[in-house]
């Protein structure tokens, strides 16, 4: 858990060093097969992993293919699973994690805070079992659970299209972008969400 938390944390880190602009969305999430890589994402962010065509269930293809469900945003993808980060970012406005963890990390949580003084919209997903969960706890971040969830948090988005959090978390980063709502106050993007959700 702590050696994942520090890699998200380095990501974050790499984002903090960018200027938002419209429709580019960063991606922490599982791996890709190198042919999505390829076709959807920008080449300068790219960590190139060794999967075969046939791995066919990768979390993070899932979590791509909804976010760019009818827009043509870039997509600056990075994995969790890589040992190396030997990436750069540029120009994104919104962070999709389509993750959870179960304990905070101050680490973490300052990461988090940093992107959002730069005006990146951070989205993030609720453990399925409905339990406390970061990124999704810390404050200013649009917070994504199922219907029935019991969290209090600010800006939580309750939706049933997807059977899991994460995937339903990809729905609200695409909602966002298709809805150029990412430059937005986060209580106005909130109020908008909530409208369609």
């Amino acid at each position: 858990m702590k050696k994942l938390v520090f890699l998200i944390i380095s990501i974050i880190i790499i984002l903090l060093n960018v200027i938002p602009q419209n429709n580019k969305v960063g991606i922490i999430d599982g791996v890709l097969r190198k042919n999505t890589i390829e076709k959807y994402c920008i080449e300068d962010y790219i960590s190139y992993t060794t999967l075969k065509e046939e791995d066919s269930s990768l979390h993070g293809e899932e979590v791509l293919k909804i976010i760019l469900e009818k827009n043509n945003s870039k997509v600056y993808f990075n994995s969790v699973e890589e040992q190396e980060y030997n990436v750069s970012i540029e120009n994104v406005d919104i962070i999709n994690l389509s993750i959870a963890f179960l304990e905070n990390d101050s680490r973490l949580e300052k990461a988090i805070k940093k992107c959002q003084e730069k005006g990146i919209v951070i989205v993030a997903a609720v453990d399925n079992i409905d339990i406390e969960s970061y990124p999704a706890a810390y404050e200013n971040v649009i917070a994504v659970a199922s219907k029935d969830s019991e969290m209090n948090y600010d800006f939580l988005v309750k939706t049933d299209k997807y059977d899991c959090n994460s995937y339903n978390t990809a729905s609200v980063t695409n909602f966002i972008i298709k809805n150029n709502l990412q430059n937005k106050k986060i209580s106005k993007i909130y109020d908008c969400i909530q409208e369609d959700f």
